[in-house]
């Protein structure tokens, strides 16, 4: 019964599906990988790509989902959006590994079908690495909380010399907005501790294989001469909690008045 049941979902699939609510709950809901061709479906090359996603699809799809789909309708938008693809990324082929948390590789070089063929070979022989969204790192920091970006992060964070706290939020988010002043207060209360970063990272425009953030803020800290994993900030998020905390936590003493160095 079960695998008869198995065997109709399999073949109700389509060997190719367009990236609706249907696929994306497939892909995002059941967990099930997936092989993406983002196109522009009224470029010239669009009837190329798409000649040869159907010449490759037969030949991959007992082992992975595959997708087509374009940036700009409806559900389209937001899976780009999610992803880090805009129009000038166009065309691409990425695979999103969703079966446990989100992978995302980028398949290199032309688009033809051998090299499709080798990217899911190369994915099911974990021998790709994965693509992680990051913006250009700052040419300066303007604020007392450091910016922190894909690129930089593990520079930064990863540093033993210093104590690092990164507070991971996101831009439209309520809390964050509301923790902004008063962690920017710390920042600067604590500026002149040289071994001590207090830094940020909008996870919504990168990300680091160094952690996974399930909701915002998330705040994580680690301490010098210990980054194999990082501490969850479990302080209150005053003023006064942040440096308590930091007093208690980081390796360097921490010094509140600049007197005091």
């Amino acid at each position: 019964q079960a695998s008869f049941k198995a065997f109709i979902d399999t073949h109700s699939i389509p060997t190719i599906m367009k990236f609706d609510e249907k696929c994306a709950q497939l892909i995002f809901g059941k967990a099930t990988p997936g092989i993406f061709l983002y196109y522009d479906k009224n470029s010239e090359n669009a009837s190329a790509l798409e000649a040869i996603l159907n010449e490759v699809a037969p030949a991959i799809k007992d082992k992975i989902q595959v997708v087509s789909t374009g940036i700009t309708q409806g559900l389209e938008t937001r899976l780009a959006e999610y992803i880090g693809v805009t129009a000038s990324n166009l065309p691409t082929v990425r695979i999103h590994d969703t079966r446990v948390d989100l992978k995302k590789y980028t398949m290199e070089g032309e688009i033809t079908v051998e090299n499709i063929k080798k990217f899911v070979e190369d994915w099911q022989n974990s021998k790709l690495t994965a693509t992680l969204k990051s913006e250009e790192i700052p040419t300066e920091q303007k604020e007392a909380v450091y910016v922190l970006v894909g690129k930089s992060f593990d520079s930064i964070v990863l540093d033993e010399t210093k104590d690092v706290l990164v507070e991971f939020y996101a831009p439209w988010c309520g809390h964050c907005k509301k923790l902004a002043p008063i962690y920017e207060e710390l920042a600067t209360k604590l500026a002149h501790n040289k071994n001590l970063i207090i830094a940020k990272m909008d996870s919504t425009a990168n990300e680091t294989d160094k952690v996974s953030i399930q909701g915002f803020p998330t705040i994580k800290f680690w301490p010098a001469g210990n980054k194999s994993t990082p501490l969850e900030f479990e302080g209150e998020r005053t003023l006064e909690g942040f440096i308590e905390y930091l007093k208690k936590k980081a390796t360097h003493p921490i010094q509140e008045n600049k007197d005091d160095l």
